[in-house]
């Protein structure tokens, strides 16, 4: 009975230890005193250094903007120190949702939810070293006009109601974004719709009466506009609920075969098809955080599918090749920029895993183009490795097809090219083929994350050809992905988006090594182009501003002859603090556990433990009766 007693003692311990390791929160003040220099020697002579704080930094905005647009928030910081700038942001009051930019020197925030009248934007900048000197504090407010709606009456019947208008885009106010140079012309913003002074015109949605704006203080007797007809539209599976996600259109290309079913997750198989043009919509939740791909799971005890909680994919609706590109140039017309990626995932990925990523790269990107993917048929499981080998090889024609008409009915706007780990051996297999074609710049920028190309063959034979059509080509390596290291030893070779041993430098070919980026417990290491913030960041950069990498948050590494890029410590540091301010802001239901883990999965593993011990317990209990 005293073993019995002892090990169940024991075992309740180790329980609770288990528990507490757990719930630990990870201090980010214990991480940035490891990222620190060490210590000088007490009995060296201290040398004189001068400290670049305290520095000035302000925030500029908008005094007052209307409720319903996306407010810039933009800081300078007089900083002449080398380390990199840390950058959060806090809004009041919490109701003004930040679309993009957090962490970085300027945010966008959402105006439509905003009830108290004013918007306060509080922003500390911090440079990592820990000298209060060097953590400065700016604080702006704008004022947001709240207006008075009235329904108007119905139409006469002698009024002949103008055609529907396109739903518009939400105003952008504040600074400009940065300008780039335009072969032939002066320099001209990327975001055309964002200059100063030329904001768009707003419109109302199609479908709903004008409503008549009565500004405090005016006349409600004035004339009212005749309100347009209501065009039938087909209910949506949650109509008349208030919706908290917002509808991204993406759209896309694929050689996939139809399935015959409805549901949109199955509309697409795994078979090879001719290519297939159309559109897809994906919800995101707006308790959604940057670097997500929300779905159900058991450990949050949920099983199926909430728009309010998870990234779905809403609507699959498939296109001849005029109707396709009438909509795409629509689109193209009122977007904020005249800018389009496209996404071509990797393996072990379905349709709508590829609908669901493009859609969170453009969100979290705060892309202000337009999104498109192209899917080829992957099996969409871990098994299916040699199959999706075989189905690259029949797609490079497909997709060779797609980018060249893409290209050719995009009208001069900026075309970009993100391709991810056995996607990039279609993507630069297709561009090699149009390179020889027409070996003129059909792309901008040209982003290969994780590929699993034959290291060899693509320095050799890819890279030399396929810089000929883009304006630049970055590849993200690293030493931590394991997926990577698998297809190594599978195919007895190193793949280009292995850092080990070497990393790949190809002359003309930005190399970005994001080791030690990937910080995740149980993941691969092979998502980090989509996953971790400061990756996100440096697309961002790229895509939206068109930053070289000397002009980004990293830092030059040589190698022989060559040089490749590492992000630098003080942007780790601040993607990791902007992740914890992110955190902080999200509601009480959505907010992560501080050291990676839920409430619910604690408790789930107490019970497990418990449970196991239970077991144990009755096993030396029987043990013991046997042995009497």
């Amino acid at each position: 009975m005293t073993n019995v007693r002892a090990a169940t003692v024991s075992l309740v311990l180790l329980t609770l230890s288990a528990v507490f390791l757990i719930t630990i929160p990870t201090s980010p003040v214990s991480n940035a005193q490891q990222q620190q220099p060490p210590a000088q020697n007490s009995n060296s002579a201290p040398r004189p250094v001068r400290s670049p704080c305290p520095y000035v930094v302000s925030v500029s905005a908008p005094d007052r903007a209307g409720s319903g647009d996306v407010i810039a928030f933009t800081s300078e910081a007089d900083y002449s120190g080398q380390s990199a700038l840390s950058y959060t942001w806090t809004i009041d009051p919490p109701e003004a949702r930040v679309v993009s930019g957090q962490g970085t020197p300027t945010i966008n925030v959402d105006t439509a939810d905003v009830r108290s009248g004013r918007i306060t934007v509080t922003l500390v900048v911090d440079d990592g070293s820990g000298n209060p000197a060097c953590r400065q504090r700016a604080e702006v407010t704008t004022q947001v006009a709240r207006l008075v709606m009235m329904s108007a009456p119905p139409p006469t019947p002698a009024a002949t109601p103008p055609p529907p208008q396109p739903t518009p885009f939400p105003r952008v106010l504040g600074r400009a974004p940065a300008s780039e140079t335009v072969a032939g012309g002066p320099a001209q913003p990327r975001h055309p719709v964002a200059r100063a002074g030329r904001e768009p015109p707003s419109e109302p949605m199609v479908g709903s009466a004008p409503p008549t704006l009565i500004k405090p203080g005016s006349d409600s007797s004035a004339p009212r506009r005749a309100a347009r007809p209501t065009p039938p539209v087909a209910p949506s599976p949650d109509a008349g609920e208030r919706e908290d996600f917002t509808r991204v259109r993406v759209f896309y290309g694929t050689d996939r075969n139809r399935t015959g079913a409805r549901e949109p997750k199955k509309f697409y198989g795994a078979g090879q098809a001719q290519l297939e043009l159309g559109t897809c919509e994906v919800g995101i939740p707006k308790s959604h955080q940057a670097g997500q791909l929300e779905s159900p799971s058991w450990w949050h005890l949920e099983f199926r599918e909430d728009p309010k909680r998870h990234v779905m994919l809403r609507k699959v609706e498939p296109l001849d090749h005029a109707k396709f590109y009438e909509q795409y140039r629509a689109e193209l017309g009122k977007a904020r920029s005249r800018d389009v990626f496209v996404f071509v995932h990797g393996f072990n990925v379905s349709f709508e895993d590829s609908a669901r990523r493009t859609a969170q790269l453009a969100y979290d990107l705060g892309f202000p183009g337009v999104p498109v993917m192209y899917s080829w048929p992957s099996q969409g499981e871990i098994s299916g490795y040699m199959i999706d080998e075989d189905a690259i090889l029949s797609t490079r024609t497909h997709l060779k097809q797609f980018l060249s008409d893409l290209s050719a009915q995009s009208q001069g706007a900026r075309v970009h090219l993100i391709a991810h780990s056995m996607g990039n051996r279609v993507l630069t297999d297709a561009m090699h083929d149009i390179a020889l074609a027409n070996p003129t710049p059909l792309f901008s920028e040209v982003i290969l994350t994780a590929p699993d190309i034959n290291a060899t063959y693509f320095r050799n034979d890819l890279a030399p050809v396929i810089q000929k059509i883009a304006r630049r080509v970055t590849l993200y390596a690293s030493s931590d992905d394991k997926a990577l290291m698998a297809s190594e030893r599978a195919h007895h070779s190193q793949r280009a988006g292995d850092s080990r041993p070497e990393i790949i430098v190809v002359p003309g070919i930005d190399t970005v090594d994001a080791s030690g980026i990937d910080t995740s417990l149980l993941g691969l290491g092979h998502s980090y182009f989509a996953e971790t913030k400061i990756v996100l960041d440096d697309i961002n950069l790229l895509l939206t501003y068109g930053k070289p990498p000397a002009e980004r948050s990293l830092r030059e590494q040589l190698l022989g002859d060559g040089k490749y890029w590492k992000f630098s410590s003080g942007a780790a540091a601040a993607a990791g603090a902007a992740a914890i301010a992110g955190q902080a802001n999200q509601p009480p239901g959505v907010r992560a556990h501080a050291g990676g883990f839920s409430l619910r999965l604690v408790l789930l593993l107490a019970v497990l433990l418990a449970a196991c011990g239970l077991v144990v317990w009755l096993a030396l209990r029987f043990a013991r009766r046997r042995s009497a």
